[in-house]
Order: structure tokens, then C-alpha cells, then sequence
């Protein structure tokens, strides 16, 4: 705050104007970051809402590239639980990068009875798998994957394992052995 100026004190309407001017920045500032608060939280929701579609769109693309059959009941790991196969629909045409890989793969769904979650898919590769138009890497036919999910709080569940195994090319000629496994705990 200034309160002279060539060694004059400055009046007291002088000191009154600055402090209001300096107020009024404050104030603009203060305008000026609220909006960009507002903006930055327009476009999470916006960027969440956009997430969410394409989120949608894959699970849908998955599930109209694949027909499930019903096979019946069991028991897994100690509660009852629905069995359910897949297959690739004949004439399936997937729009996603996740559709065009389910369309390789047959295999098993075990759903939890009581919540209709999914516990454990296995899958084998019934073509080969290609990335990058095949330049990158091909994963030949009888690649598996396995993953498991587990009710960890209340009705939340999350996956404790992911496993997936196979032999391909890598960059058209180098052999590619894939054996990997994550675990969560």
C-alpha cells in the first residue's frame, strides 16, 4: 500500500480509492479463478461422461460379438455359481478394438449366484491375435487368459488375478512367449 508519495502523506480519499482498486483486482482474481475451478470441473465431468460412454460401448461390443450359452450350476470355490459359455456370433462385426479381440476367443463364465458378478473367466484364443496389423505382434491360435474377481467390501468387486499365456511373433520374426501373470491382494 502506498501512503506517500514524495514524502507526502497521501489523503485519506487517495488511500480510500487505492484500497478499493485493490479490492477490485482481488475480486476479478478471485472471479477469474472461480471460473476456471468451474471450467476444470465442467471438463472432469465431461472427461468421466466420455469415459463412461466408451466404457459402455466396449462392454456392448463384447457382448453382441458373442453369443453365451447357459451350461448350468455349480459350486466354485465354495459358492454357488452359474456356468456360462462363449463363443464368437458367425457373423459378428465388432466396432471396437475389444470386440475385434473377443471375436478370437471361446470360453467360460463363472457368475456368483447371489450378486450376478462374474468370479472367474477363462478363455482360449480360437484364431491368432493380432496387434499392429500383425507387424507389431501375433499371438497364435491357443493363447489363454484367465482372470478372477472377489468381493472385496460390501458390493464392491475387483479383479485378484489376471493370467495370460501363449506363443507368437513379435515384429514378424523374433518368437514371442507370453507368460504373464498379476495378482492383487
Amino acid at each position: 500500500r502506498l501512503i506517500a508519495r514524495d514524502g507526502v502523506p497521501l489523503t485519506h480519499a487517495e488511500l480510500t480509492e487505492q484500497d478499493s482498486r485493490y479490492r477490485e483486482r482481488v475480486a476479478q482474481r478471485q472471479r477469474e479463478q472461480a471460473a476456471r475451478v468451474d471450467e476444470d470441473v465442467r471438463q472432469r465431468e465431461a472427461d468421466e461422461v466420455r469415459g463412461r460412454e466408451r466404457r459402455r460401448r466396449r462392454v456392448e461390443d463384447i457382448v453382441n460379438v458373442l453369443q453365451f450359452t447357459l451350461e448350468g450350476r455349480t459350486v466354485y470355490e465354495g459358492v454357488p455359481a452359474f456356468i456360462v459359455s462363449f463363443v464368437p456370433k458367425p457373423d459378428a462385426k465388432p466396432a471396437t478394438r475389444e470386440g475385434h479381440t473377443a471375436v478370437n476367443f471361446h470360453g467360460k463364465i463363472w457368475i456368483d449366484e447371489a450378486t450376478s458378478e462374474v468370479m472367474q473367466v477363462e478363455a482360449t484364443s480360437i484364431a491368432d491375435i493380432s496387434f499392429g496389423y500383425g507387424l507389431v505382434a501375433r499371438l497364435g491360435k491357443g493363447a489363454q487368459a484367465s482372470m478372477t474377481r472377489r468381493q472385496v467390501a460390501g458390493d464392491l468387486w475387483m479383479p485378484t488375478r489376471i493370467a495370460i499365456s501363449g506363443r507368437g511373433r513379435a515384429l514378424m520374426f523374433r518368437t514371442l512367449v507370453l507368460d504373464f501373470e498379476l495378482d492383487w491382494f
